[in-house]
């Protein structure tokens, strides 16, 4: 089983991860757990990423989830191609994505998605921003609301999404936790 935490830039998806590794004890064995991999990514993030960013980062998504569902029987992602769908939409819609670099993402990540499909997704809402490190508030509903334009798509509505929407962070986690721990059936 393959699940995926999404939502906007500062929604608690790295956190919710965090806690979720902390707290599975022994069933880590049974769980790969996919770290964010735009961390890693050689070129501009956020609102300064470009077609590059997004390719550089769905094709390291690819392989990294690959790798984890060859090693174990659940694998949950912090981020799935999805977003880099969502990043590349909202990129093309600044300018910074020309529309054919976007449908090169777009079908790279549902090409992907069918080939390897998600068995649910768990929508992380905008934290308010207020409260956590200082980020465009105006780019987070950006994506937000792009995340909400794709989860519609016919390519994408037939994964069942769990939504999110505590705002405080302990109690956020645990209900991140116990969604996919119900989820997964562990």
């Amino acid at each position: 089983m393959k699940g995926a935490l999404i939502g906007s830039t500062c929604s608690g998806k790295t956190t919710g991860l965090a806690y979720l590794i902390y707290n599975l004890g022994n069933l880590r064995t049974k769980v790969g757990i996919g770290n964010e991999v735009a961390i890693d990514c050689p070129y501009p993030l956020g609102e300064s990423g470009e077609f590059l960013t997004q390719w550089w980062i769905v094709t390291h998504q690819i392989e990294r989830e690959h790798r984890l569902m060859s090693w174990f029987p659940n694998v949950i992602m912090d981020r799935s191609v999805l977003d880099s769908i969502v990043y590349s939409f909202v990129g093309k819609e600044s300018g910074r994505v020309t529309e054919k670099d976007f449908f090169q993402i777009y079908d790279t990540a549902i090409s992907w998605m069918k080939h390897s499909p998600y068995d649910f997704f768990v929508y992380l809402s905008p934290l308010d921003i207020t409260t956590l490190q200082q980020r465009p508030k105006a780019f987070q509903l950006k994506i937000d609301s792009a995340f909400k334009l794709m989860l519609a798509f016919p390519d994408i509505n037939k994964i069942p999404i769990y939504t999110i929407t505590e705002q405080d962070k302990d109690k956020r986690n645990k209900e991140i936790y116990d969604t996919i721990k119900e989820v997964m059936k562990l």
